[in-house]
């Protein structure tokens, strides 16, 4: 009787060799962030507690959440100055890190939220001038109106403008120009612009340079000479008032680029 002695063995070996299921993985464990959206999706909470749970997120890198919480607490008190600026930081950091088309914020919204910051709290200001979380957002003049405010002298006007950049002539169509200036030294109320126009033809971007001086809020830039394929523009002198800039559909400067929609 060998047939079902050797049946039984071929049934054993393949009921041993069958794979064991896999133990299910652990659950992870919630962090400070995780509890801080559950406790604020629970509970009617004030703009201070909201404040201090988005710094949860924003200790653990959780730029997207971090930034909800700051919303929400501005949505209970507009003017809160640590939420503005806690917000503003994220957009910084979220323009730093995703590029400015594929935030889930409007980085365009980031000089307000610190113009309120700054006008609840002006110990703000001196915070922004060095916080690395704005580093993408300093070179903007619009960011600067934010925490410096509008200049009235010569001396501050030079200070508004040492290493901010300006764009032209209207964002949304085609990016005309983009200009940078610099001060001669610290305290010079004199320096020199860089950047390049776009020439309308040959849609070329062409090499631009020039002088500054401030003169009480105002500026006065002396334009060299620029050479394109087309030709050369000779070079001229333009008044650049704050007052003017960001008319859109008339031409002149703007605050900020339109890095999404030009």
């Amino acid at each position: 009787m060998t047939v079902p002695l050797l049946l039984s063995l071929v049934l054993g070996t393949a009921s041993a060799t069958e794979p064991e299921t896999a133990p299910p993985s652990p659950e992870p464990t919630p962090t400070a962030c995780d509890a801080a959206i559950v406790e604020a999706n629970d509970r009617d909470l004030p703009a201070d507690q909201l404040n201090a749970l988005g710094m949860r997120c924003y200790k653990e890198k959780r730029y997207n959440d971090a930034g909800m919480l700051f919303f929400d607490a501005l949505k209970r008190d507009e003017n809160h100055a640590l939420a503005n600026y806690n917000l503003a930081c994220v957009i910084g950091l979220l323009l730093q890190t995703q590029g400015s088309c594929d935030m889930e914020y409007s980085w365009e919204a980031a000089p307000e939220y610190l113009r309120r910051a700054v006008a609840k709290d002006p110990k703000r200001a001196a915070r922004a001038r060095v916080d690395s979380d704005l580093d993408s957002l300093r070179s903007m003049m619009a960011f600067r109106l934010a925490v410096e405010g509008e200049p009235k002298t010569a001396q501050q006007t030079a200070n508004l403008y040492d290493g901010a950049t300006l764009w032209g002539d209207t964002p949304g169509v085609a990016t005309m120009a983009e200009v940078r200036f610099a001060r001669t030294h610290p305290t010079a109320l004199t320096g020199t612009v860089t950047g390049w126009f776009l020439d309308g033809g040959t849609f070329e971007q062409v090499p631009a340079s020039g002088t500054w001086r401030a003169e009480g809020p105002t500026i006065i830039v002396d334009w060299a000479a620029r050479t394109s394929r087309e030709g050369t523009t000779p070079g001229s002198t333009e008044t650049i008032r704050l007052d003017e800039m960001n008319h859109y559909g008339h031409g002149g400067w703007f605050t900020m680029p339109e890095w999404c929609s030009a």
